[in-house]
């Protein structure tokens, strides 16, 4: 696991991935708690947000709103990345409601059945996702 910041020794603080920075949201944000996100992250700026990397894009494991709320205000969101093959806590993002029922029910599992430690790409395809792509692309683009 490893963290982009501002405050990190790269000579961008950015993650380029041939020249992309391409970010999955785990849902459709709701419109209400989006305002309230925007106003919020106009005073705060940029957020973290925890993401998989996934090869050509980032999958994130939380964030949909403040996804939503980056690409409004044209704000790159700051990412701590975990690769696939990193253990993560599942029960640290809220993801209780994400994961795919009839993936659990094939797999003979329940929630209380899930190890609390899963390797990060597998924690993604047990999820059941409604993805909104975000492209920062343009806006990276611009802060060069």
């Amino acid at each position: 696991m490893w963290q982009i910041n501002c405050i990190v020794n790269f000579k961008t603080p950015f993650p380029i991935i041939k020249n992309k920075m391409l970010i999955y949201s785990l849902h459709p944000p709701s419109p209400l708690h989006l305002e309230t996100v925007i106003k919020t992250m106009k005073v705060l700026g940029s957020p973290l947000i925890h993401v998989v990397d996934c090869g050509e894009y980032f999958q994130a494991l939380e964030g949909s709103h403040r996804l939503a709320a980056c690409e409004q205000l044209h704000i790159i969101p700051r990412l701590r990345i975990y690769q696939q093959e990193d253990v993560i806590s599942w029960q640290n993002f809220d993801l209780d409601f994400m994961f795919d029922h009839e993936y659990l029910y094939n797999n003979d599992l329940n929630l209380g059945g899930i190890p609390k430690q899963l390797p990060a790409g597998e924690l993604i395809g047990m999820l059941r996702l409604e993805p909104i792509e975000y492209n920062f692309t343009k806006v990276l683009e611009m802060s060069h």
